[in-house]
């Protein structure tokens, strides 16, 4: 399903268009990308997975999951938290790719 976004085509601002109420009090989801990383390092422990580079394309995926799931137009909660980042991240299928890869 197709969603309008009203700031597009134009400055695209994701905190402000899925998040507003937190961008209002200078929120931005770049803020984020400590925690990001933390849960990202978090699963690949806990999933026993080697030390490797994280593909971009997982990061990416996590970002869009949390935006659906959980920005304006899914749950509409103020702003991801570490729990909203770990459901995402769990959700971009990185551990699920390496336990395929590693059979």
């Amino acid at each position: 399903m197709d969603i309008a976004l009203p700031n597009y085509p134009g400055n695209l601002i994701l905190t402000q268009t899925f998040f507003p109420n937190a961008f209002a009090d200078n929120n931005r989801l770049a803020a984020c990308a400590n925690v990001l990383w933390d849960v990202f390092s978090d699963l690949s422990a806990k999933g026993n997975m080697p030390d490797i580079d994280i593909p971009m394309k997982y990061f990416m995926s996590a970002v869009v999951y949390c935006i659906k799931n959980y920005g304006a137009y899914g749950k509409g909660i103020y702003f991801p938290d570490k729990a909203a980042w770990a459901e995402s991240v769990s959700g971009s299928g990185l551990l699920k790719s390496f336990e395929c890869t590693s059979i």
